[in-house]
């Protein structure tokens, strides 16, 4: 039987109703931005977490990976082979890259696989994933970071000692396999998320409960990622708890790319990270390019030259990210991925961690309760922390933001059991 609206929306006052944010306390002498960002990169180390890959294929022909972890004492059986169709559409994306639409192109490029078919694929690769008997959370990562990074792994590690199943997806060319198509990602861009969304509720369908709408997800991510799926959630709205989304934690959300991109590119956060996030995404660029065929095809779909002399993030997403996903230009691209004006649209709880201090990110601009607008959405702004630093002591498993996150999703997981017949 599918969840109706009246019973997701009491499900989601009862969830925020619940909850009481745990405010972040950086010690004395480490309440500065920049040394939380550093501090909180380097220490305490994470703990190992073992990964099983599968390889998916995206709906627009491309592939990606997603890296799936399991509680301690958890066994799920292997994946089944995908349908023939499907295994062969997978096999040639691992290879090449799928069409992209030229600049300028006289006619379109051949259509991609049905969605049905790319989920179908996606059930198939994943595995039966306990058919719903286990919670499953969506771990989404930043800006040329990967399921393996320090703070996607501080995200996950809490969520398996509370015994959810984590599938941790890596943006495209961000987990360890080149990119063969300049699709690769960007702070909006939700198709992989979405596809995994659906693979999950499609296994909880096809299990004793019966209907997607009865699975328990949840989303968690961090600065990029964390915009991801804030955008994802916005834009769903009402259907979120109709694909069996349950809840999302997110921390360190850049809400508002305009007003970030002159920040993180400017003074000393330019030297501390964004001169290496372009040097990563020049080199990746330069391997599409070589997929492509060379700097003439390459230059039918983005500026070759520009790319070749970006020296900020800016200049990335103007030259590169903008003309490959069909934005006009960085303004048109910033515009559309700003999530301020989406939250009052999202329908499942919502837990919003940010820091004040963020060198990253501009604080003016993080939303208030009006822009919430009464969306079961908990914001949770600390004084100090960095950018995904939290900072407090060299050891441990995890940071304040591990924890704060899975006790978020723990206590919606719970209300949710607690509510069903």
């Amino acid at each position: 039987m599918a969840v109706s609206p009246t019973e997701a929306a009491a499900y989601a006052r009862a969830v925020t109703a619940a909850f009481t944010p745990s405010p972040f306390k950086a010690p004395l002498g480490t309440r500065n931005g920049h040394l939380q960002t550093i501090l909180g990169y380097l220490l305490p180390r994470p703990p190992a977490v073992s990964y099983s890959r599968r390889r998916l294929l995206g709906i627009d022909g491309n592939a990606f990976d997603v890296d799936i972890a399991v509680p301690r004492g958890v066994t799920l059986p292997p994946p089944s082979p995908p349908p023939p169709a499907a295994a062969a559409a997978a096999a040639a994306a691992g290879t090449t890259a799928a069409p992209v639409a030229e600049v300028g192109a006289a006619s379109s490029p051949p259509p991609p696989p049905s969605r049905s078919e790319v989920v179908a694929a996606a059930v198939a690769a994943l595995g039966p994933l306990g058919a719903g008997a286990h919670p499953v959370a969506i771990v989404c990562h930043g800006l040329e970071s990967s399921s393996e990074a320090v703070h996607t792994v501080r995200i996950v590690a809490p969520l398996l000692d509370a015994g959810w199943v984590v599938l941790a997806l890596n943006s495209r060319g961000c987990s360890g396999t080149p990119a063969f198509s300049p699709r690769m990602y960007h702070a909006s861009f939700s198709d992989d998320l979405s596809l995994l969304v659906d693979a999950v509720g499609a296994h909880v369908s096809a299990g004793p409960l019966g209907h997607s709408s009865r699975a328990v997800i949840a989303l968690s991510g961090f600065s990029l990622g964390a915009n991801i799926v804030t955008h994802y959630l916005g834009t769903l709205g009402d259907a979120a708890p109709a694909a069996g989304i349950r809840a999302a934690a997110v921390a360190c959300v850049p809400f508002d790319p305009a007003a970030c991109q002159p920040r993180i590119d400017g003074g000393i956060c330019r030297t501390l990270y964004a001169d290496r996030f372009v040097g990563t995404i020049k080199a990746k660029a330069e391997g599409v390019i070589d997929a492509l065929g060379g700097d003439d095809a390459a230059a039918k779909i983005f500026d070759v030259a520009r790319v070749r002399s970006a020296t900020t993030i800016g200049d990335i997403d103007d030259a590169f990210i903008a003309p490959v996903f069909g934005f006009d230009g960085k303004e048109g691209y910033y515009a559309a991925s700003n999530t301020v004006p989406l939250l009052r649209r999202v329908a499942v709880p919502l837990l919003v961690v940010n820091n004040r201090d963020d060198p990253f990110f501009e604080p003016t601009v993080l939303p208030s309760e009006a822009d919430v607008a009464g969306a079961p959405v908990v914001l949770s702004y600390n004084d100090h922390g960095g950018h995904c630093g939290f900072f407090s002591s060299p050891f441990g498993r995890t940071t304040h933001m591990g924890t704060e996150l899975a006790r978020f999703l723990n206590l919606a997981r719970d209300t949710w059991a607690s509510r069903q017949p």
